[in-house]
């Protein structure tokens, strides 16, 4: 929603819908900027990169009686009638039922959010999420199936080899969509609007084109694989502390007497390497890169924005799925499907299922591999090979060789030209040395000049710029 300076509240579903307002005329917001700049966060508040223009967070309503109404509405006032209307609850698990009851849970999910009167599709990469998909509707439901699969033209990038398993198993019609670097370069300027705000790699731009596939394979409804990572533990951030907890340590340093000891091992150890795995915490280069002083802001870390505590399962569960990772990817999701007037429904993130999931003992979800307890519970909906695979990719893309080995010179001209749109706030010489040593394999492959490419892009799409006032 925004509210222009004369005080009229407008809502929309898109940002792009303001645009064609009269007096729409905004500036960047120069914190959710950095947020994103810095450590690739989008989605993770109120905020948006449009200074004034703000969203209702997930879970949360606006409720505007009739007498409320009024011709000047300000943020204060919308503010107040914000009101949360769902948490995140625990539900009660039996150990002895536990299993029985995730798989219940999913697969009722699944058979649920396949009504309706269109044919209805699942995209598919060969993991443990959507093979699991695939796999329960085809416990409740025959007939023809198409799935959707990204590949690439990189052999070391491709997923066809597991989503052919998967397809073969269910006996599905197929469809693989390749992505090329043409697609970057004729579309990221298409795809920029129809997101809205910029987007951090281009997986945002594959899942588009799986849409466009999608499209005109005459489907309008897709199931997809979003969601199960953030509260299952799928991208890793788990582990420290899994190490800890069934460590035969654990039990040792969790008495009285050795708890400053355990203070101590988190400090130094488990902390730290959390900070670096989950929020790429470079300090030091970020310092060199960015020039803070120039920012019109007071600069906090990421994360003294947020309450979670990171160190526990819960907290944990509650960052990733509020805050660092599910917004953002719901967002790119949402715009992409509905670009291509596909509906696109996520299984996983059924309320039941995420309660009863997060409600697992510490124990559980930590003392076993990643989704270990989903999927033992779903371990019949799966190819065996699926089930023991331990190479999942993520959705990955050729992005490494496409910036390293196939056309470095059009990634570092877009660099060039986004950090003259972003100006001083940036130390251009330095992020362009830093590219080059990341050419030159000195540095790792990082996506922090794709974001500022990106941002750069936005500017120039919407019009906007920072504000030049003091």
């Amino acid at each position: 929603y925004w509210i222009s300076s004369e005080g009229n509240l407008f809502f929309a579903s898109e940002i792009k819908q303001f645009t064609f307002l009269e007096g729409w005329n905004p500036v960047i917001d120069e914190v959710r900027a950095l947020d994103f700049l810095e450590h690739g966060y989008l989605d993770h508040t109120e905020f948006t990169l449009f200074g004034g223009v703000k969203q209702v967070r997930p879970g949360c309503e606006v409720l505007i009686k009739s007498d409320q109404i009024r011709s000047v509405f300000t943020y204060d006032l919308l503010e107040n009638l914000v009101s949360t209307w769902y948490i995140l609850e625990k539900s009660i698990v039996e150990d002895s039922t536990k299993l029985a009851n995730i798989r219940s849970a999913f697969v009722g999910s699944v058979t649920n959010q396949l009504m309706a009167d269109v044919p209805v599709g699942i995209t598919l990469s060969g993991g443990v999420d959507s093979s699991a998909i695939a796999g329960a509707i085809r416990t409740v439901r025959e007939g023809n199936l198409m799935t959707f699969t990204s590949c690439s033209e990189y052999k070391a990038f491709d997923e066809r080899h597991w989503a052919e398993i998967v397809n073969k198993e269910i006996g599905a019609e197929s469809h693989y969509i390749v992505s090329s670097l043409d697609d970057v370069i004729e579309q990221t300027r298409k795809l920029v609007w129809i997101q809205d705000e910029p987007y951090q790699s281009q997986s945002a731009m594959m899942n588009y084109l799986v849409y466009n596939k999608v499209k005109e394979s005459g489907i309008k409804v897709i199931l997809c694989g979003q969601g199960a990572d953030e509260y299952m533990g799928g991208y890793g951030q788990w582990e420290d502390m899994r190490f800890l907890r069934c460590n035969s340590v654990w039990s040792l340093l969790k008495q009285r007497k050795f708890r400053a000891l355990l203070r101590f091992v988190y400090l130094s150890c488990f902390q730290i390497s959390v900070f670096k795995r989950l929020i790429n915490n470079r300090v030091s280069r970020n310092s060199r890169i960015f020039n803070f002083g120039k920012w019109k802001i007071n600069r906090r870390h990421i994360l003294e924005q947020f309450d979670s505590n990171l160190w526990e399962v819960a907290g944990n569960i509650k960052h990733f799925m509020y805050h660092a990772a599910l917004p953002k990817y719901l967002h790119w999701e949402d715009r992409n499907s509905m670009a291509n007037s596909v509906e696109a429904r996520v299984p996983f993130l059924n309320h039941e299922l995420v309660e009863l999931y997060s409600s697992l003992g510490e124990e559980d979800l930590l003392c076993s591999d990643r989704k270990g307890v989903f999927k033992d519970a779903i371990k019949d909906l799966l190819p065996e090979e699926i089930f023991y695979r331990r190479d999942k990719k993520g959705f990955v893309n050729s992005e490494q060789l496409w910036v390293k080995e196939v056309d470095t010179e059009f990634f570092r001209a877009k660099l060039e030209i986004g950090l003259d749109r972003i100006g001083d706030r940036i130390q251009k010489k330095v992020m362009l040395k830093d590219f080059d040593l990341m050419v030159l394999g000195k540095l790792p492959f990082d996506y922090q000049f794709w974001r500022i490419i990106i941002f750069g892009e936005w500017m120039s799409v919407f019009g906007i710029e920072f504000s030049k006032k003091n």
